[in-house]
């Protein structure tokens, strides 16, 4: 009877999470604080909606895993530990970021993505779930209870994904009356990059992935993949030989199906060349994944500085701003965001499609397995 009850309100009217005690005000915005539990480290949270355009920014404080992530009405972003900002343009990664304030609105649309469930005895959402495009995303929210200005909110909110899961405990209620419509916007972009004379450049080897030579702190020359659909990355071997001690820990995809375990810290410095990243959050996973790689760089990089990667002469070379001698004669190819990867339109032979530019990726070409059924590839390479 139970799960029969549970069926129908999964298609029920659309349900929201934040509600107005009988007689009080519904306030346009709310500002929820929270104190968090989320990958093995304690920490803060805020999330501040608005209720009418469904727009929305949260911030959590938990050290080399920090993040922001919001939607302003038209960009739907998320931000790491220092701010380093990736729009998402891909449709699934956007309606992913969107989710979140459409389920704090005051009416969740209809065609909004994703399952809600809700408690059968209360009506209230009980539980929220999506696929992101790597792993099923799940939020579930318990304990609602009416904080002061009268709004009802769950006291508990749980969320899962192919990073690990974060608990948070909603510790007290703001309505303020008025928002600036920046306070939905991504945050500052960071300074905290620069290049010894604005630009500088390095030899790479090629073993499929680029290997760059990078120095973490003050450490010897290591060797770095660097993957333009990547982030900050550590082995356990480079941390232990560095000296260096991880905190907290996760999990994270890559190629193929499932997960691999991570921990976390932040480096003082990252330097490639005459370039000086400062400050960095990296996740740190196991030595065997990368097959005697130090690490991996790119998102992060690429977001401080211009890159020119010359396969010619294997150089990669960054600027601290673009010249101009990089462009002339350059037909552009404008991207998206794809999560951190560039995302593109090209087509594979005669079939369009969004590609995304992956350096870090050890084939030449990867296509998936709905493209290939859409465009019945087999019969059309016969293969």
């Amino acid at each position: 009877m139970i799960a029969a009850i549970l069926a129908v309100a999964i298609h029920s009217l659309p349900a929201v999470v934040l509600d107005s005690a009988p007689g009080a005000p519904s306030s346009r915005y709310v500002r929820l604080h929270m104190t968090v539990d989320g990958y093995g480290m304690g920490g803060s949270a805020t999330l501040l909606v608005d209720r009418e355009q469904a727009r929305y920014v949260e911030h959590f404080d938990l050290g080399p895993q920090s993040f922001y992530q919001g939607f302003d009405g038209l960009r739907a972003w998320q931000a790491d530990a220092n701010g380093t900002t990736a729009q998402q343009g891909n449709s699934l990664d956007r309606a992913t970021v969107r989710a979140w304030g459409d389920l704090f609105a005051f009416k969740r649309p209809a065609d909004a993505p994703g399952r809600v469930a809700t408690d059968p005895a209360t009506g209230r959402i009980a539980r929220f779930s999506m696929w992101n495009g790597n792993a099923e995303e799940v939020a579930t929210f318990s304990q609602y209870q009416t904080f002061s200005g009268g709004t009802i909110a769950p006291r508990s909110i749980t969320f899962t994904d192919d990073n690990g899961t974060w608990r948070g405990s909603v510790t007290s209620i703001e309505t303020p009356s008025d928002i600036t419509v920046s306070a939905f916007a991504p945050p500052p972009a960071p300074r905290d990059a620069s290049i010894a004379g604005g630009q500088t450049s390095v030899s790479f080897l090629t073993a499929t992935e680029i290997i760059i030579p990078v120095r973490i702190d003050d450490g010897p020359v290591m060797h770095f993949i660097l993957d333009t659909g990547g982030q900050n990355v550590l082995t356990t071997a480079s941390v232990k030989r560095l000296g260096l001690h991880t905190i907290g820990h996760g999990t994270v995809g890559g190629a193929g199906a499932g997960v691999i375990p991570t921990a976390f810290l932040t480096v003082r410095s990252v330097r490639i060349g005459g370039a000086e990243m400062r400050d960095q959050p990296f996740i740190v996973i196991d030595s065997s994944v990368l097959g005697g790689i130090d690490g991996i760089v790119g998102f992060e990089l690429l977001s401080r500085f211009a890159a020119r990667i010359d396969y010619r002469t294997n150089t990669l070379t960054l600027a601290s701003s673009l010249p101009q001698t990089w462009v002339e004669g350059v037909e552009p190819t404008p991207f998206v965001f794809r999560s951190r990867a560039p995302q593109i339109e090209g087509s594979i032979d005669a079939f369009p499609g969004s590609l995304v530019v992956d350096t870090g990726n050890s084939g030449v070409l990867d296509v998936n397995a709905p493209f290939a059924k859409a465009h019945d590839l087999w019969t059309y390479y016969h293969a």
